[in-house]
């Protein structure tokens, strides 16, 4: 990623980590983005409104690894495809629901206790109600730090509205935003449209009109439905979705690319409370590290861009897997080897991110090809200090299996890995004795008001941590680790999880180790 290059080629490969973390077919968001900008053309939109509704429609799903881990015990550990049998379903409508829910969540599952799940999800549905919110919270959140339209902030925070108001948390009807109507129906149409077909969007429009969905926007789709679908049969949506970016397209300036690729990062870490702030210590470690053997500012920066980048394809493995607090099972640990894979390929499908994609993919491989997923052997000191890096900042974060390491413990392990050749002596020095500092966060004394007490309390409510365990981790009372969480809260402007690690991972609050 380079000054110059396109926000659009980014975006768009972000947008493919999105859909793998919704359940949906890689390009399906490109689809939507497509299918929204096409329909902003049949709106009349002006120039500015049609390229709100391009770059909103590609952030839409910015939100969707918010509420992955509170998900996944409900959903049997497989938050991908309960995400998508709900997303394709009308809130509304409780046989939808059900009928979705049967058809594409846990297919394998045992008959009987699937049935059971699907009774119990559907009596906790009312509750599924303010999912929305912290999908919108992270998709803004996220959102304002690209450098997209001023007006994509505002619509972000108004996803999930419904043309009927059955979303009290939203607008609804005439004031919802046209950009945001039309982006709302794309999304959903695309999903239809890749499961049956064009006449599967077409009933899917009839039966939501007036309900879920502005009536006009269902009527435009029907009546331009060849227009507006035209290409879609290509193997490969990536060259219409470039094609249609509007003029003047959204280029790259300098001060743009680290935020970018740190909202990569925080929409990949985010997926699981274990990670949050990940990629950015990774980041911090190897750069710093980077500097100390001498390496060039291009290899440097090159290396920082990896590191931020390198756990996006965690999005396509379930939440089952990475909050999994005892042993994984062979075919979990395939899945979860997995995400390396996904990680490349996502970044080389965009010109802009295909410098970044070996490297970034090549993070789990190992000296002498013991790691994953090309077994190759690490030849060169980039791909060896990031590899050190990951392994150094893995062991002093805490994981649902074990408690962080300290510094002087993960040493141990990384020097016996060199020792055994897995590893490089040379990357593993390097790391150690650049210093631990990123591996805080490098947060600041006071961040907002925060006190330093508040900040540790931010740090294990970003994790996820229910406020009694809080209060057990800090060895304090429920009522004082409450009444810091509230402070936190009113301090930051939050009032959720999902927002509050939105807040830590930007200002630097990492993790609690």
């Amino acid at each position: 990623m380079k000054e110059g290059d396109r926000l659009a080629e980014v975006m768009g490969a972000v947008s493919l980590a999105a859909a793998h973390a919704r359940g949906q077919a890689a390009e399906s968001l490109l689809g939507t983005t497509i299918l929204a900008t096409r329909m902003a053309g049949v709106f009349g939109l002006s120039s500015e409104e049609t390229t709100d509704t391009y770059y909103t429609a590609l952030a839409r799903a910015l939100g969707c690894t918010s509420t992955a881990m509170e998900s996944s015990p409900m959903a049997w550990g497989d938050d991908i495809t309960f995400s998508y049998a709900l997303n394709i379903s009308d809130f509304t409508d409780l046989e939808s629901i059900r009928s979705n829910l049967e058809r594409y969540w846990v297919p394998d599952g045992d008959p009987e206790a699937k049935a059971l799940a699907i009774a119990q999800t559907l009596e906790v549905l009312p509750q599924l109600a303010e999912v929305p919110l912290a999908h919108g919270h992270q998709a803004t959140a996220l959102g304002r730090r690209l450098p997209v339209p001023s007006a994509v902030s505002g619509l972000l925070a108004e996803i999930d509205a419904r043309w009927d108001g059955m979303n009290p948390f939203r607008a609804a009807a005439e004031d919802i935003p046209v950009p945001l109507r039309i982006i709302e129906f794309a999304l959903v149409a695309e999903m239809y449209r890749r499961a049956g077909g064009v006449p599967a969007v077409l009933e899917m429009a009839k039966v939501r009109s007036g309900g879920q969905f502005d009536p006009k926007v269902c009527d435009a789709f029907a009546d331009h439905t060849d227009d507006l679908v035209d290409g879609f049969e290509a193997n490969s949506l990536w060259d219409l979705f470039l094609e249609l970016e509007p003029r003047p397209r959204l280029l790259l300036e300098d001060r743009h690319i680290k935020p970018v690729a740190e909202v990569t990062a925080d929409f990949a870490d985010n997926k699981s409370g274990w990670t949050v702030g990940h990629s950015r210590i990774v980041a911090d470690t190897v750069r710093v590290a980077a500097e100390h053997v001498g390496l060039s500012d291009a290899d440097q920066r090159e290396l920082v861009l990896a590191g931020l980048m390198h756990d996006v394809g965690r999005c396509a493995v379930p939440n089952g897997v990475w909050d999994k607090p005892g042993e994984l099972s062979d075919g979990e640990r395939r899945m979860a080897q997995s995400h390396s894979r996904y990680t490349e390929e996502i970044l080389a499908a965009s010109d802009a991110l295909r410098p970044s994609a070996f490297l970034a993919g090549a993070v789990h491989e190992r000296l002498d090809g013991s790691g994953y997923h090309h077994a190759s052997r690490l030849r060169d000191i980039q791909p060896q200090l990031l590899a050190a890096a990951d392994v150094f900042a893995a062991l002093t974060q805490e994981r649902p299996w074990r408690d962080a390491y300290s510094h002087n413990e993960a040493a141990e392990i990384m020097l016996k890995e060199a020792d055994s050749g897995k590893l490089s002596l040379a990357a593993v020095k390097a790391i150690l004795e650049s210093g631990s500092d990123s591996a805080s966060g490098g947060r600041t004394a006071t961040i907002d008001g925060l006190t330093p007490r508040e900040i540790e309390v931010l740090a294990h409510l970003a994790q996820g941590l229910l406020t009694k365990q809080i209060a057990a981790r800090l060895g304090i009372a429920y009522k004082t680790a409450d009444n810091h969480i509230q402070s936190i809260y009113a301090k930051i402007g939050a009032n959720s999880r999902t927002a509050a690690a939105m807040y830590a991972m930007e200002h630097g609050v990492y993790s609690a180790s």
